[in-house]
């Protein structure tokens, strides 16, 4: 198309967006190449740009980032321009190598953060065709972390506390590096205040670190591991043991609810039932029994029926049980339907931070 058209067409699209008339957007895009519109949207403001991709379907998404596959820039600012669940819809809808293709280019961490509400298992194949599956938990990880020499002393670190800024997500622990920035313990704050000598070397209240993560480590599995263990954060650590940064817990949570988030959105999909995946485990216990109701009711007729047509003179013991039999397993099935979602709910709490024992992450 010659550029004076594409600036016609520009002009059109600006029209339909300024007019609030998006049905007549999207017959203006379907007329369109996906070349051109990667032309159009390149002079496009991003607010115009999210406005655009909101009318267009996910096939037609998946062309445009055809002709876009020479701008990395572009590829950036219209990834995010889509909201998480229709980037994860549209990169989840490709093979691996063709959503690593659209990511190619861009930076490790917008990587990380475009990805972050896909499954678990199509994150790590993005991943892995995009070669940045190596990175793993360093993407995460944060220096905004006190760390000091061992050879300080308590009253050293005091004053270096006293002259840092403030800083909302810092952990609340002290990391403690020899010369060479090897690792070689932590003290928490409570203990720096309790030090009865300030002139005693910050190594004597030392410990050791419970939890070490290895940089290469799949993010998923440290913020378990971090969680199991219940500390608020834990240090990053090379083959070397040279201190990288350190996870906390904030990023591991948020990690965990964006994947918990998606896999439920995947699952709903699959199944054509979110509210009933999405419910609190009370309301679907409410829900599951009000559906066995008329199974129950059933079964106290029945036995009802047959205590009084069947079996009217039954004697105590063994055989007056029998009239009740439906009554019995009705109630029985109920009662293993609860305790198959108290169970399901255990291995859910589980899967968040049931990992095995162990100082370091594998």
């Amino acid at each position: 198309m010659l550029p004076e058209q594409l600036e016609q067409l520009k002009r059109e699209w600006t029209g339909y967006l300024n007019r609030e008339q998006p049905h007549l957007l999207r017959e203006a895009l379907l007329q369109a190449h996906p070349a051109d519109q990667a032309e159009i949207l390149r002079d496009l403001p991003d607010e115009h740009i999210a406005a655009v991709l909101n009318v267009m379907e996910d096939d037609a998404l998946r062309a445009l980032f055809r002709f876009l596959r020479t701008d990395a820039r572009m590829r950036s600012r219209t990834l995010r321009a889509l909201p998480a669940r229709r980037r994860a819809g549209v990169l989840g809808g490709m093979n691996s190598a063709a959503a690593a293709e659209i990511l190619k280019g861009l930076d490790a961490s917008d990587i990380e953060e475009i990805i972050a509400t896909m499954p678990s298992q199509k994150k790590r194949e993005i991943q892995t065709a995009a070669g940045t599956e190596h990175k793993g938990v360093e993407l995460l990880m944060t220096r905004d972390a006190l760390t000091v020499r061992n050879d300080k002393s308590v009253r050293d670190v005091m004053a270096l506390l006293h002259n840092m800024s403030h800083s909302e997500g810092r952990p609340s622990q002290i990391y403690v590096t020899d010369r060479r920035d090897m690792l070689c313990g932590m003290v928490d704050l409570h203990l720096l205040l309790l030090a009865p000598d300030p002139d005693q070397p910050i190594e004597s209240i030392m410990k050791e670190c419970p939890l070490r993560i290895p940089h290469t480590a799949d993010p998923l599995t440290a913020s378990r591991s971090l969680l199991y263990y219940g500390m608020g954060s834990a240090p990053v650590v090379n083959a070397k043991n040279e201190l990288l940064g350190v996870f906390t817990a904030e990023a591991a949570y948020r990690l965990l609810e964006a994947d918990h988030d998606a896999n439920l959105n995947c699952i709903g999909v699959l199944s054509g039932d979110m509210d009933e995946i999405a419910a609190e485990p009370a309301v679907r216990a409410l829900r599951h029994s009000l559906a066995l109701a008329p199974i129950l009711l059933a079964a106290l007729a029945a036995s009802v029926i047959l205590r009084l047509a069947v079996f009217p003179d039954t004697q105590p013991g063994a055989g007056a049980l029998l009239p009740w039999i439906p009554l019995i397993i009705a109630m029985n099935r109920l009662y293993y339907r609860h305790m198959s979602l108290l169970l399901q709910r255990r291995s859910v709490a589980q899967g968040y931070g049931g990992m095995h024992g162990g100082r370091r992450v594998a």
